[in-house]
């Protein structure tokens, strides 16, 4: 049963600025393994930057179409509150996945969030960079 579903869809050229700020201001919204994997040669990837962020939200708005779809909670969060506990992480054959710190979103919320499966799909050229993700019932 699918319990949330969200999409985001994001020009990169916003992300190049990004390039420039500082280590601190970035790690705001990406970890350091997520920093590491958008360096190319010691130069952050704008392209890189923005799949990640795009997946950062579209995870963003599949979990509240969850939470709302459940009554899980009437407690609401930001995208750049819940940032930190979404992590892209690439696998086996480059194969983009969703690593989820429930615990840090069951605290932000106030209270358990049901087991479910996350599922995403990324997918980046240069001019425009796409996020799917759905979450069902496990």
């Amino acid at each position: 049963m699918i319990l949330g579903i969200g999409t985001d869809l994001v020009d990169p050229a916003r992300f190049i600025r990004w390039q420039s700020y500082s280590s601190e201001r970035l790690q705001r919204v990406f970890t350091t393994q997520e920093l590491a994997a958008a360096t190319v040669n010691g130069v952050l990837v704008a392209e890189k930057l923005a799949v990640r962020f795009a997946a950062k939200e579209a995870f963003y708005k599949a979990l509240s179409a969850m939470l709302v779809t459940l009554g899980a909670t009437q407690k609401t969060a930001s995208l750049l509150t819940m940032c930190k506990a979404v992590e892209v992480v690439n696998k086996t054959w480059g194969v983009p996945i969703l690593v989820i710190h429930w615990d840090s979103l069951q605290e932000l919320f106030g209270c358990i969030l049901p087991a479910v499966s996350v599922h995403c799909s990324l997918a980046h050229e240069r001019e425009m960079v796409v996020a799917f993700v759905i979450i069902s019932a496990t």
